[in-house]
């Protein structure tokens, strides 16, 4: 009897100790089944899956043109197309059917944009609930340019002004001018209000004129990139 009690007892034992095990173990398993942070299953991660990409164009001069690849050997419907700002034009539109393998073109103009380090961004989401994105980052280095680009002297008009603008060559300096005897030239001023800008006048020597001219007037800068600037002109007599 003593010793049948002693088994009972050790089975019982045994099975209590069965018992805690299979609590503490389906414990951690309960409260992952709850947390839905933490636990993702492999189909939902590839179905709500983002690329991101970065593309950096270094320093550009005028509208960008970039083509641009997803990849992959597969095609998808659009849902919708997003872009960062009205400037940005992306070759995809809501409702295309995507081939992942082929390029399409990002656009981007740069009317009106200051000068310096900024960036563009789009995303592309898809009706299988995944998505891309894009960004393009770039330096925004305007080529040098005058205003006006044609000198137009009408009856009674003896001078016009022009400004040179260089963009980031604070030290781009005007070393002559290439003009006829009758067209003057003069630097009015330089480097206005911290800009890379210059502002130049001419002037008509109408006495020297018989019938109405036109022409080409040349300024040579220092500048490495634009060391000539033309401007076609007209002096009209009546």
């Amino acid at each position: 009897m003593g010793d049948e009690m002693l088994s009972l007892d050790l089975w019982l034992r045994g099975g209590h100790g069965l018992w805690l095990c299979v609590v503490l173990v389906a414990t951690p398993l309960s409260g992952c089944g709850t947390s839905h942070s933490s636990f993702v299953r492999p189909q939902d991660a590839a179905k709500g899956s983002e690329a991101i990409a970065e593309f950096n164009l270094g320093v550009i001069s005028g509208d960008i043109s970039h083509e641009v690849v997803i990849g992959g050997q597969s095609f998808k419907h659009v849902e919708d197309v997003v872009k960062s700002c009205g400037c940005t034009s992306v070759g995809v539109a809501k409702g295309d059917l995507l081939d992942l393998s082929l390029p399409f073109l990002v656009r981007v103009n740069v009317a009106g944009k200051v000068q310096g380090p900024q960036s563009q961004s789009f995303r592309i989401a898809f009706t299988d609930g995944t998505a891309y994105s894009g960004k393009l980052s770039f330096d925004y280095w305007p080529l040098p340019h005058v205003e006006p680009m044609y000198l137009v002297f009408r009856a009674g008009e003896n001078e016009k002004d022009v400004r040179l603008l260089f963009p980031r060559e604070a030290a781009m300096a005007v070393v002559s001018v290439d003009a006829p005897s009758y067209l003057s030239c003069q630097v009015v001023s330089s480097l206005e209000s911290g800009r890379e800008e210059w502002a130049l006048r001419f002037q008509i020597d109408r006495t020297a004129l018989q019938t109405s001219q036109d022409g080409v007037v040349t300024i040579h800068t220092t500048s490495p990139r634009r060391d000539a600037v033309k401007i076609p002109y007209l002096v009209l007599l009546n």
